[in-house]
Formats: structure tokens, C-alpha cells, sequence
């Protein structure tokens, strides 16, 4: 709803909301999960980069990388 709200559905290919998994960060769950619903998969010449706000964040994205075919870069504000 809140994207609806300020128009920014149209830069998101994807949306995911912690309602919706089961295992929340600082697993991968939500990473993977959020990847494998784009039109495409990431292969081994693309890069993810992964922006939070948590320490969770880093630790989720470090999860990932076992389960990825790319670097995943994780960040935190």
C-alpha cells in the first residue's frame, strides 16, 4: 500500500514484505526469495548489491552468497 501510495510501484520489479516469509533476516530466505521472482536470474557475471539499514542486513547477505552464482555486495547505513 505504501508504494501505491507515493507512486513508486513503477521503480520495483519485485516486492517483498517480512509477512511473507516464514524465516525472516538474518537468514537469506528473503534475498533468495526475492531473486527468484524476477523475470530473470542473476548468472555469474552479474553482481547484487544489497542496501539495509542493520546489521541483520550484512548478515543475510552474507548467507546468500552460499546459494548464489554471483558476488552479493552488502551494504549498511
Amino acid at each position: 500500500d505504501i508504494l501505491e501510495k507515493f507512486d513508486l510501484e513503477k521503480y520495483f520489479s519485485v516486492t517483498l514484505f517480512r509477512e511473507d516469509m516464514p524465516r525472516s533476516k538474518p537468514y537469506p530466505d528473503p534475498i533468495l526469495t526475492a531473486l527468484n521472482r524476477l523475470p530473470s536470474q542473476p548468472g555469474a557475471d552479474d553482481v547484487i548489491w544489497y542496501i539495509g539499514d542493520r546489521r541483520k542486513d550484512i548478515l543475510a547477505a552474507i548467507a546468500a552468497r552460499d546459494f548464489l552464482p554471483c558476488p552479493i555486495i552488502p551494504m549498511a547505513y
